[in-house]
């Protein structure tokens, strides 16, 4: 619970005076992972969703952007919610694509990566979850 209290007062404080920076986006992250432990994927997906955002908006579609976007539509396919779990899927991996190739060894890691995650969480992984 300290943490959770001490990590919202960082976020409000950062988001009143201060500029995106590297430090806002791993307590945003770190804070998303929090929320997640704690079962409350809404108000992790929202951090996450913030934080990718900042990211965007600095790096434009960069990896770091596109592994937020997983990481969102990881926590989307916990909930049950398919369709927001397969809109990040699909940015996520259009971006590798676009980056690395859809052949590259970063795409495939990264797909292994989702087949796991589903798997490890009982839920039936569709390769339909990555495509548009």
């Amino acid at each position: 619970e300290p943490a959770r209290e001490y990590m919202e007062r960082a976020i409000k404080l950062m988001s009143e005076y201060g500029k995106p920076n590297n430090d806002m986006l791993i307590i945003y992250h770190n804070y998303a992972n929090l929320m997640d432990d704690c079962g409350e994927p809404m108000k992790a997906i929202r951090a996450m969703k913030q934080c990718a955002e900042y990211i965007k908006d600095a790096n434009g579609e960069s990896t770091d952007y596109a592994d937020f976007r997983l990481d969102m539509g990881k926590m989307y396919l916990k909930i049950g919610n398919f369709q927001n779990a397969k809109e990040n899927f699909s940015a996520a991996f259009n971006i590798y694509a676009s980056l690395f190739g859809a052949d590259s060894e970063v795409f495939e890691g990264k797909f292994t990566e989702l087949v796991d995650f589903a798997n490890s969480h009982g839920i039936p992984f569709n390769r339909n979850l990555i495509t548009a």
